[in-house]
């Protein structure tokens, strides 16, 4: 596995290790051990982009799963650094694995390689990819790398496509939407009704699971909760977990658009927080911001993966949400 190391990865490796599976990791020299190290797991250090480490980690395994990248769309990362990590490591990875004969490959891909919803619809595995940013282009990269290697019959490839996902261990939600919550007031954009995807890391991992083990080769997957929320509904629920009642308030489009611009605006020039997210170095609100809070736009079908693998997420909304303020708490973070 690669990106054993990361938030998603590290649930998923702790998974697997409870159900039995012998896992062998690829971790970066400086990553944070700290999850691993509890665990028993074979390790291998080096970089997505090192021949030798990549041989290392595929030999004598029968499923690999790639998650390590550049995982979302950041501020001051350039084109090419995408493309290498993102295009250039799935091809080197994949050719070791068909060296090593891995049975069958997982690329953990992403929403953005889709882009937002044109109809108003939710996006599934039939809506045509436009994505909108470097990241989401170059994950439509890798996904294209992956499905030349099935077509050619070398190795049996998965890919599953995953939206927004929180729970323990990752902090890039904690201020936008924990930290603002229990303030208990929250701005929203027009009526608040827009639909969109907040995955517990207990169900990501579920169906990437599922996927190795059913998935028929060269599918395509989106995994996410059992339904798409409004951002009112998540934000009341983490509410609600918190013991705050939130307070909404309602922002009409045309001033969100113009607060989004201005921010654009400052966080070029103050490029730190609380003009920046932290983990992103982008504006902590933009016009961005405002189409997804606005429009259902960033919402997907789980339809294929409930039919095709029996996918039913283990944990609701609820749920998810009290892990990870348990998490939050016990970390003083909250």
């Amino acid at each position: 596995m690669t990106g054993a190391s990361g938030f998603i990865g590290s649930h998923l490796v702790e998974e697997l290790v409870g159900r039995g599976y012998a896992v062998r990791c690829l971790i970066q020299r400086d990553s944070d051990r700290e999850v691993l190290d509890r665990l028993d797991v074979d390790i291998v250090v080096g970089d997505i982009l090192d021949s030798k480490a990549m041989e290392d980690t595929t030999a004598n395994v029968s499923v690999v799963y790639h998650l390590a990248a550049i995982p979302n769309w950041q501020a001051g990362i350039s084109n090419s650094e995408y493309h290498d990590t993102n295009v250039l490591g799935t091809r080197r990875l994949l050719e070791a694995a068909c060296r090593n004969d891995v049975k069958r490959f997982l690329l953990t891909s992403s929403m953005e390689v889709v882009g937002p919803s044109l109809d108003g619809k939710p996006v599934n595995e039939a809506t045509r990819a436009h994505p909108t940013n470097v990241y989401g282009m170059s994950k439509k990269e890798s996904e294209m790398v992956v499905d030349e290697y099935h077509r050619c019959g070398r190795i049996d490839t998965v890919v599953v496509r995953l939206p927004t996902v929180y729970g323990p261990r990752n902090t890039l939600h904690l201020k936008r939407f924990f930290r603002t919550a229990r303030s208990g007031y929250f701005p929203l954009v027009g009526d608040g009704k827009a639909l969109m995807e907040f995955c517990y890391v207990g169900n990501a991992v579920h169906g990437l699971i599922l996927a190795t083990e059913k998935a028929k080769p060269g599918d395509v997957f989106f995994v996410s909760d059992e339904t798409s929320y409004t951002l009112e509904q998540v934000i009341g629920t983490i509410g609600a977990e918190l013991g705050v009642k939130v307070r909404f308030i309602r922002m009409p489009k045309a001033f969100a658009w113009a607060l989004g611009w201005s921010i654009e605006a400052l966080s070029k020039v103050f490029a730190f927080p609380p003009f920046i997210l932290e983990g992103t170095g982008r504006p902590v609100f933009s016009r961005r911001s405002v189409e997804w809070m606005a429009e259902s736009r960033s919402f997907c079908s789980v339809e294929k993966a409930r039919a095709t693998l029996g996918y039913r997420p283990p944990y609701s909304l609820r749920e998810g949400t009290r892990e990870t303020i348990r998490w939050f708490r016990e970390a003083r973070l909250l």
